[in-house]
Parts: structure tokens; C-alpha cells; sequence
């Protein structure tokens, strides 16, 4: 019993000390709180000096992933970017073999039907496009059109198709011009132009400003018509005399009179044969 009692006031000694003791501990002076904040600083400073290499194998590792967690923290927070949370996927399972959600599905086949009718609208515009170019290449400035008889054998043959420039002016002796007179459309070659005189002798010889014209390349002569065409003829401005290659039965300026440049088309700058298809 009197052990116990020395025991109990023992006891009661410690534990008024420890209370005394915490008591100084929970209110330090000034110079001891000091004292604790600039050893707990040194042990900051102490643990963020230490460098990488001198971590262990699993310090480093940690260490790297916080450093590199803490960037992307502060990056995305100054950029103004949500912190984006990985998700976790089963083993076996990639993001790739995710199916797509069925909101996806629709706006795929919702998709479809608006590119078919975007590329048909497309293909309708060019379309348009290469019809108006052409309609103005060859209804202002090309024509084509074929050989409708025997008149400018052998140079040109019957079903041949002729390419004529309309926007040429400036013809000359020798050119070829397709050109319409009362209503119908002929081919022929301009031999007098405006100023100079036309005549056609008896002897089927045609003769320009009083000179008998030689002609390497027409194998027929170049008789007269009983029409009302008087010789010799004085051209005007912008009148042509045009006379045929096959010079016995065509039509040309013989049985008609002169060409005036309004009547004439344009001038045949190609030909494409056709006969014998």
C-alpha cells in the first residue's frame, strides 16, 4: 500500500512536469520560435537543394513526376486551360478499339448526304463554266463548220471540217474565208481586195489591175458566167473578190459579184479531215 502511494505521487510529479514542459513548448519565447522557424527553413532549403543525382533510383523517379506534374499544373492554369484528367483503361483496351458513340453515327450519316450534294453542286458549276467558255470561243472567236460540196477540190474536200477565226480584219489575196451570202454559207479564196480592178477574160484567164494571175496550184481554167456581172470590175473598200478552187461550176464571186467584209464569217486558220471515215 505504501509502495503504491510512493508510486502515485511520483507519477503525479511527472505529470506536473510534462505539463509544465508543454505548457513552455506550446508558448516559446521569441527567441526560441525564431530559432524553430530558421531550422525548419534550413530543413526546407535543405530538402529542395538536393539534387536529382543524389536521390535514390525510386526518390529520383518520384521526384521527376512531381516536377513534371507541377509544370503542367502551372502552364495550364497560366494559359487558362482545365486541368484535363487522364482516364485509366482496362489492359487489353487502347483508345483506338473505343467504338464511336452513336451521336457520331448520325452526324457521320447526316454528313454523307450534304458532301454528295456539295460535290454534284461542284460539278454542276464547272460544268456551267466550260459550257459558257465554249459558247464563247467558238460564238465569238472560233467557228467550225464542214465542207458542204466539191467547190475547193483539192484543197479542201466535201465533209472536211473547217476552223475559221472570226475576229481576223486584216485579209489578203490567197486567204481562205468562209462567208455567207443570200442566206447561204460558201468557202472560198480571196484573189482582188478593195482598190484593185477584177477581170476575166474570154479566154477563161483572170487577170488583177491588168496582169494575168498565175496560179501554181489551181488545176482547172477560170471560164466566164452568163450573169450580170460586167468586167472589168473596180473593187471597193473592204470589197473581195472570191473565186473557188475547182473554178468550172462553182459559185463564187462570178455569179454573185463582190464579197463585202460583213458578209465574210472569219478566215480558216485549220482543217480536219474526214473523208473515207
Amino acid at each position: 500500500m505504501e509502495r503504491s502511494v510512493q508510486e502515485t505521487e511520483a507519477f503525479g510529479g511527472k505529470r506536473a512536469a510534462f505539463r509544465t514542459s508543454g505548457r513552455r513548448s506550446a508558448r516559446p519565447e521569441l527567441g526560441e520560435r525564431q530559432s524553430f522557424e530558421e531550422a525548419y527553413k534550413e530543413l526546407e532549403n535543405k530538402k529542395t537543394d538536393r539534387e536529382p543525382d543524389s536521390f535514390e533510383p525510386d526518390e529520383e523517379e518520384d521526384f521527376s513526376r512531381r516536377r513534371k506534374n507541377a509544370q503542367q499544373t502551372k502552364t495550364s492554369r497560366k494559359q487558362g486551360k482545365p486541368l484535363l484528367q487522364k482516364k485509366r483503361l482496362s489492359l487489353g483496351w487502347t483508345q483506338k478499339n473505343r467504338k464511336p458513340s452513336s451521336i457520331n453515327q448520325k452526324d457521320k450519316r447526316t454528313q454523307q448526304p450534304q458532301n454528295g450534294m456539295a460535290v454534284i453542286r461542284s460539278f454542276l458549276v464547272r460544268l456551267a463554266m466550260l459550257v459558257v467558255l465554249l459558247a464563247v470561243l467558238f460564238g465569238v472567236v472560233f467557228g467550225i463548220t464542214p465542207m458542204a460540196n466539191a467547190d475547193m477540190q483539192p484543197s479542201i474536200c466535201a465533209g472536211d471540217l473547217m476552223l475559221y477565226y472570226r475576229l481576223e480584219k486584216d485579209l489578203n489575196s490567197d486567204d481562205v474565208v468562209v462567208f455567207k451570202k443570200d442566206g447561204e454559207t460558201y468557202t472560198g479564196r480571196i484573189v482582188a481586195k478593195g482598190g484593185d480592178t477584177v477581170e476575166i477574160t474570154s479566154d477563161s484567164e483572170l487577170k488583177v489591175n491588168g496582169s494575168i494571175v498565175v496560179e501554181n496550184e489551181i488545176y482547172y481554167s477560170t471560164p466566164q458566167y452568163d450573169t450580170d456581172v460586167q468586167y472589168p470590175i473596180s473593187l471597193e473598200e473592204k470589197e473581195y473578190f472570191i473565186l473557188c478552187d475547182s473554178r468550172e461550176g462553182a459559185k463564187d464571186s462570178r455569179y454573185f459579184g463582190p464579197v463585202t467584209q460583213k458578209e465574210i464569217k472569219g478566215k480558216v486558220i485549220t482543217i480536219i479531215r474526214r473523208s473515207g471515215i
